[in-house]
């Protein structure tokens, strides 16, 4: 999001200096980018919370588990000989470990199946199936198919692990989504004004805000 909004920084001032016809095309482009951008945002923000719920579950049953042993043992220890004792701390002791182990590996298995497409289809429809409208849903649809090819490769590179918090997330989002319905639209208004003057010279520079 970042590289995105420095790409449109570095848009808009190019096109305070060029004729309103492409001027116009680049505002196009910054807006399909956009969008894009958005739902990829999306999508990563509803794995990014199901990688946090897993992986927050994992941690917990680790710390239940010999806490649960220690307690047990502590109720139970006038009313068992040294030999279950010793049992019980060790199934208690070995719960734990095959927590870890397990709870690993079920992660692992989340972050390879980034690359089926059809994983990646379900968090798209998590994120927007109760914001969009039957009109909407042909152009998201359009939109995801042009975006989920490169997301392996972008969660490969970056996996959930490294997402930044979901408060982060969601602010970054709010702000693309604000860029999108009000300062791309307020921009390309701005280059119509002057387009309605009887004869714009080329030079004529914008004011951008």
């Amino acid at each position: 999001l970042e590289d995105f909004d420095a790409a449109r920084k570095e848009i808009i001032n190019e096109i305070k200096q060029t004729p309103t016809r492409r001027a116009d095309n680049s505002v196009s482009d910054l807006l399909q980018t956009a969008r894009k951008l958005a739902v990829h945002s999306r999508v990563c923000d509803q794995i990014g919370l199901a990688y946090r719920n897993k992986k927050l579950l994992w941690r917990s049953l680790i710390v239940i588990s010999p806490t649960a042993t220690v307690l047990l043992t502590w109720l139970l220890w006038n009313q068992l000989d040294w030999k279950n004792r010793a049992l019980l701390m060790i199934g208690g002791l070995a719960i734990g470990i095959l927590t870890y182990y397990l709870g690993k590996l079920l992660l692992d298995r989340f972050r390879h199946s980034f690359r089926q497409i059809e994983f990646l289809d379900d968090f798209f429809n998590q994120a927007y199936n109760h914001e969009i409208g039957l009109s909407e849903r042909e152009d998201l649809q359009a939109l995801w198919k042009s975006v989920r090819k490169e997301m392996p490769h972008s969660l490969q590179a970056i996996p959930p692990s490294n997402f930044p918090f979901r408060l982060t997330r969601r602010r970054l989002i709010q702000e693309l989504e604000k860029t999108i319905k009000n300062d791309i639209p307020q921009l390309r208004r701005q280059l119509e004004t002057p387009s309605s003057t009887p004869s714009p010279q080329p030079s004529t520079s914008y004011k951008i805000y």
